[in-house]
C-alpha cells in the first residue's frame, strides 16, 4: 500500500502522453496503421492468388510434356512407316523391273496411235505385262531414251525386263502381221499428194509426213542428199526422192520410218545396173549420170519436169530434148538457133503453181496472188528441187533421149504432142491443139 501511495499519476499520464506524441512523429498515428493494415491485408489476397495460380501453372507443365513426348512419338512412328512404304515399293518395283516377280507367258497389247507414255504403261498394266505402273513410269523418266513407242499390236513376253519391253515395243519387227498394209505410190505424185495416200492408208499423218519431208536429217545417210548444192529455197527437200513402186508399211508408224523405205528404194533403183548403155551393157543409172556429168540432183528434178509433162512413156523422150535445147541457150545469150528469145526459161505450166497440182488446189486466201517459187516462166534454169517424184521411164529418158531442134512443145485434150522449133510454128501447133 505505501508503493501505491507513493505512485505519482500526474507525472505517469505526462509520460504516456509524451509518448503517443512521439509515435505521431514517426508517421505511425492511427491512419497510416490502419493503411499499413489495409495493405498488409490486400497483400496477403494477392498472394493467396499468386499461390493458387502457381498451384494451377505446375499441372499445364506436366502436361505440355506429356503431348511433347506423345507428338515425338507419332512423328517417328510416321517417319518410320513412310521408310518404310518407301523400302517396300523400291524393293517390288526392282523386283518387277527385273521382271523376277513375274511370270513367264505371252500377252497381246494394242498401243493406240497417239498414245502418251503414261498410257502406254496403263494399258501395259492392266494387260498383266508389268505390275508396277509408277515404278516403270520413273524408270522412262529418269532413262531418258527416245521411249516413242509405235502403236500397233505386239506379243510380248511377260517376263521381259524393263529395258527389253521398251525396246520391244520400240520396233516394227515385233508388230504382228494384221497391222501390214500394201500401198502404191504411183508415178510423178508430189510429197502432198503423197503424204495424203498414206494418211487415207493409215500409215502416217500426212501434216507430219509432210513436215518430215522438209528434214535434212535423212541427208547423212544418203549421197545423194548429201552431194546437192543448194536446197535453200526447195520447199520440200526430198521431193524427188520418194522413188514410185508398192511398198509394204506397218499402220501408224512414224514418218521417217515410211521416208527411210522410200530413200532405200530410190537409191537400189540408181544403183542397180538396170540399163543398156551404147556397148550393150547393163549399167546403174548413176554410171550413167556421171558418165555424162549429170548431177543425181538435176537428174531428179529433170525427169519430175519430164514427168509432170509427159503424156506417154515416148513423149518422155521427146519433152527431154526440149528441156535440154532450151537449157542450152545460155550459151547463145538467150536466143535459139531459129532467133527466138528462150533465155533458158522452160516455160513448163507444171511449175506454175507448185507445191499445189493446180490453181484450184491453192488455198483459197493466197489463191490471187501465190507465186511459186518454182515458176519456169519467170525463173530461169532448173527449178530448186523436183515438182514431183519421178518412176524410171523419167529418169532413164534424161539419159537417153536423142537430141532434137525442137523448143516447144504442147499437148490436146486427148494427150497427142505437138512439137515446135520456133514461136511462130509453136502458135499454129496450139491452135491445132485448140488451146488458142
Amino acid at each position: 500500500m505505501s508503493d501505491d501511495k507513493d505512485f505519482d499519476f500526474d507525472e505517469r499520464k505526462k509520460k504516456i502522453e509524451n509518448f503517443e506524441v512521439e509515435i505521431n512523429d514517426t508517421g505511425l498515428g492511427k491512419e497510416p496503421m490502419e493503411d499499413l493494415m489495409s495493405y498488409s491485408d490486400e497483400s496477403k489476397k494477392a498472394h493467396g492468388s499468386a499461390k493458387r495460380r502457381d498451384s494451377k501453372k505446375a499441372p499445364r507443365v506436366k502436361k505440355s510434356g506429356q503431348n511433347a513426348r506423345l507428338f515425338k512419338m507419332v512423328w517417328i512412328g510416321m517417319i518410320v512407316s513412310v521408310c518404310i512404304m518407301i523400302g517396300q515399293f523400291v524393293l517390288f518395283g526392282t523386283l518387277d523391273m527385273l521382271a523376277i516377280t513375274r511370270q513367264e507367258g505371252t500377252l497381246s497389247v494394242e498401243l493406240p496411235k497417239g498414245a502418251s507414255k503414261g498410257q502406254v504403261v496403263d494399258i501395259l498394266h492392266e494387260n498383266g505385262v508389268i505390275n508396277q505402273p509408277t515404278f516403270f513410269k520413273l524408270y522412262l523418266f529418269f532413262t531418258k531414251g527416245s521411249q516413242k513407242f509405235i502403236p500397233g499390236t505386239f506379243e510380248i513376253k511377260t517376263n521381259l525386263d524393263y529395258e527389253a519391253i521398251v525396246n520391244y515395243l520400240q520396233s516394227n519387227a515385233n508388230r504382228i502381221d494384221t497391222d501390214i498394209v500394201d500401198v502404191t505410190i504411183p508415178e510423178g505424185k508430189n510429197v502432198m499428194e503423197i503424204a495424203a495416200i498414206l494418211e487415207s492408208n493409215e500409215v502416217c499423218s500426212a501434216e507430219e509426213f509432210m513436215n518430215a519431208c522438209k528434214s535434212s536429217e535423212f541427208d547423212k545417210d544418203h549421197s545423194f542428199l548429201k552431194e546437192r548444192k543448194s536446197v535453200a529455197d526447195t520447199i520440200y527437200r526430198l521431193e524427188g526422192f520418194l522413188f514410185p513402186d508398192t511398198y509394204s508399211f506397218y499402220k501408224n508408224v512414224e514418218p521417217k520410218t515410211v521416208i527411210k523405205k522410200f530413200l532405200n528404194n530410190f537409191n537400189n533403183k540408181i544403183s542397180k545396173k538396170l540399163i543398156t548403155d551404147d556397148s550393150n551393157e547393163k549399167v546403174s543409172i548413176k554410171t550413167v549420170a556421171e558418165r555424162k556429168a549429170i548431177p543425181i540432183e538435176d537428174l531428179v528434178i529433170i525427169a519430175s519436169l519430164i514427168q509432170a509433162e509427159a503424156s506417154n512413156d515416148a513423149d518422155m523422150l521427146g519433152i527431154a530434148s526440149v528441156i535440154e535445147n532450151r537449157l542450152n541457150t545460155s550459151k547463145n545469150g538467150g536466143l535459139s538457133p531459129f532467133g527466138d528469145a528462150i533465155n533458158s526459161c522452160l516455160g513448163i505450166d507444171s511449175t506454175i503453181w507448185y507445191p499445189y497440182r493446180n490453181k484450184d488446189k491453192v488455198p483459197l486466201e493466197v489463191r490471187e496472188n501465190y507465186e511459186s517459187p518454182y515458176d519456169t516462166y519467170k525463173k530461169r534454169g532448173l527449178t530448186p528441187g523436183a515438182i514431183c517424184n519421178p518412176g524410171a521411164s523419167a529418169i532413164e529418158a534424161v539419159l537417153n533421149h536423142k537430141s532434137t531442134q525442137y523448143y516447144f512443145y504442147c499437148h490436146n485434150k486427148e494427150g497427142k504432142t505437138f512439137y515446135a522449133k520456133t514461136f511462130s510454128e509453136h502458135n499454129v501447133n496450139l491452135k491445132k491443139a485448140g488451146l488458142s
